[in-house]
């Protein structure tokens, strides 16, 4: 009888698929779907591990083809973890293209990342109205041109770039700020929403950076919102929020306390590509980034993989290893030949 059942749902696709032709796509045919050729890593192994879903690595991570946000108040790493995968792209042989409309771009910070500058392309655009239009344009462009290499496109960022209305002085400046939310977030949304299915197309990554604003009229719950309105939300297939936890410090040569970086908490508010929204904490350290070094001694001493305080020891291929701090921790486990032992033992925790 199921059989029989089954032969009828067959029967039923063909005839509708005989009669619309090639108009009729199966899910499980390639063209029926938007397909992720490319992903690309963060380089903090916490951060890889959120977008996978707590799945085992390697496995998908920041996608190609889609559009991607990440969000937070200032200082909490959105440009930092922007330049990170702006590395790792180049180290895969992608191109990169910034929109900074903010003009703030550290360039020798990003070059101590790894990101070669001189290869980077920018847009200059002061508008909403220019940055979605020169976008549209460098994507037709790297369409033409036929290259199988992705792209990563990162807008920073959202909340700081203003419509032409509100630049050019249209009106009088009070009543532009009444009207520039609502206006701005209009323009937003028709934006990324047209710039949708060009990405789709292609492999390109559509990266932008968002401020977060407190809402007043909330009582319960998040008060945070990012500027765009509700179809940016939409658009969006990885959705990130950076929040600053607390400071780092540690002991200097003259037996200082010094903040030398800040834990930061790192939440998927919106992940398409993996079966569960994670959040975990991530450690940004001043001039390095997100350092998975640092995030290994952390849980190796909350785990009770390094033992002691101030003078600390853990075991290497069978060799007990003494060090004292996060100083001696860099010179003598990570440089040791068996430290991915101990990295292997921390990804497991993870």
């Amino acid at each position: 009888m199921a059989k029989k059942k089954d032969d009828d749902v067959d029967a039923v696709a063909a005839a509708i698929k005989k009669e619309l032709g090639d108009t009729v796509q199966m899910l499980s045919d390639s063209s029926a779907l938007c397909q992720v050729n490319f992903s690309v890593s963060t380089r903090s192994i916490v951060i890889d591990k959120i977008l996978a879903g707590g799945r085992p690595m390697p496995c998908s991570m920041v996608p190609f083809g889609r559009q991607a946000e990440i969000s937070g108040l200032n200082g909490s790493g959105k440009t930092t973890l922007c330049a990170h995968i702006a590395a790792e792209t180049q180290r895969m042989g992608g191109l990169v293209v910034v929109v900074d409309t903010e003009e703030r771009m550290d360039l020798p910070y990003w070059e101590s990342l790894g990101v070669d500058v001189s290869k980077v392309m920018k847009i200059k655009a002061k508008t909403l109205e220019e940055v979605f239009n020169r976008q549209e344009a460098y994507i037709k462009a790297y369409i033409k041109t036929g290259t199988s290499r992705p792209m990563l496109m990162i807008w920073d960022s959202v909340g700081g770039t203003s419509s032409g209305d509100v630049i050019e002085g249209k009106e009088d400046f009070m009543t532009n700020a009444k009207k520039s939310m609502g206006r701005e977030a209009k323009l937003i949304g028709m934006g990324v929403k047209g710039l949708n299915p060009l990405i789709a197309e292609c492999n390109v990554c559509y990266l932008y950076t968002n401020h977060l604003y407190r809402r007043l009229d909330v009582t319960y719950g998040d008060p945070w919102q990012e500027p765009g309105g509700e179809k940016l939300k939409f658009q969006a297939t990885v959705r990130l929020r950076l929040t600053k936890v607390k400071e780092i410090k540690e002991e200097d040569q003259f037996g200082n306390k010094a903040k030398i970086g800040q834990v930061v908490k790192v939440k998927a508010n919106k992940n398409s590509m993996a079966p569960m929204q994670m959040e975990k904490e991530a450690v940004l350290i001043g001039g390095v980034g997100f350092c998975n070094d640092y995030t290994v001694f952390d849980i190796a001493k909350r785990a009770k993989l390094i033992n002691g305080k101030g003078w600390y020891t853990v075991t290497l291929g069978g060799e007990e290893v003494k060090f004292q701090g996060w100083g001696g921790f860099q010179l003598k486990v990570v440089m040791h030949e068996h430290y991915n032992e101990l990295v292997d033992a921390v990804m497991e925790l993870l």
